[in-house]
């Protein structure tokens, strides 16, 4: 039987998305934490709702959806959504590594818009509702 725990690293008083109060703002730094607790063979797996991408050019106005699990000695950041990764030696580096993966996406696709696949273009609609450029 497995058991759910959340953990709220910091929370913000802005909401995350506008106009649901019941949502927490989250930072590269400072992200809400659910996970699953399971027997104790159960594979170290976090669910993080992303609220920012650590680039001032771009603002999260949905939460992105990060699975952080551990293959052997580096966590990967997974965005399934938009099937992008993230590496690093612990969670905060694989989810440093996603953002700057998500932005260099979000300003490939938006540059290349018009001779995008059907794949590219879903994500890029993905993106599009997600995030918003500031400048």
């Amino acid at each position: 039987m497995s058991r759910v725990v959340s953990v709220t690293i910091r929370q913000f008083a802005k909401p995350l998305v506008e106009g649901n109060a019941n949502e927490t703002w989250a930072t590269a730094s400072h992200v809400a934490f659910t996970t699953a607790v399971g027997p104790a063979h159960s594979p170290f797996q976090n669910v993080v709702r992303l609220g920012s991408l650590g680039d001032g050019r771009l603002r999260v106005r949905q939460p992105i959806t990060v699975q952080l699990s551990r293959e052997d000695a580096r966590v990967v950041a997974t965005a399934p959504e938009i099937d992008e990764l993230g590496f690093g030696a612990d969670s905060s580096e694989a989810i440093r590594d996603l953002q700057r993966a998500i932005v260099s996406l979000y300003f490939t696709l938006r540059d290349e818009e018009q001779c995008l696949g059907p794949d590219l273009q879903r994500v890029w609609r993905i993106l599009r509702e997600r995030i918003v450029a500031t400048r």
